[in-house]
């Protein structure tokens, strides 16, 4: 597994792009987190609308979520046609649905390539992964 992390700052980092890690295995590429100055992080690398497969969310706040419609709709605006994977804690579609409408209002609805939301209790297998989640304490 290659794995690459585009940002190690913190939510208020004015010289850090936000925590987020991706990694590449097995023919596949997600990211882990997506905040909001992640998108102009993973555009360095490629502007191809398949370059990733998936996100991974820990969980919901803004240094880890708040890029993620604006990834998804340059992927929607360069021609993306297959499905894109998020997998996240429980309540994930929910939240990311809301997060989608309120930055880019009809998206949910418009976009042409299949979401497919995975909402992770404990352990997932995605292809040749195996994804495993567990419960930490984090401020707020």
């Amino acid at each position: 597994m290659k794995v690459s992390f585009l940002g190690v700052g913190e939510a208020f980092d004015e010289t850090q792009t936000n925590v987020c890690i991706l990694l590449e295995a097995a023919g596949r590429r997600m990211l882990v987190e997506c905040g909001a100055n992640t998108p102009s992080e993973v555009w360095k690398i490629s502007v191809r609308p398949d370059f990733l497969d998936g996100v991974f969310i820990s969980h919901f706040h803004a240094d880890h979520v708040f890029g993620l419609p604006s990834l998804l709709m340059r992927m929607w605006e360069d021609g993306r046609t297959r499905p894109f994977y998020l997998f996240g804690p429980v309540g994930s579609r929910r939240h990311l649905e809301r997060l989608m409408e309120m930055a880019y209002p009809g998206m949910v609805k418009h976009i042409p390539f299949t979401l497919r939301f995975r909402e992770l209790q404990r352990s997932h297998r995605w292809d040749d992964w195996n994804l495993r989640v567990v419960n930490t304490r984090h401020s707020v």
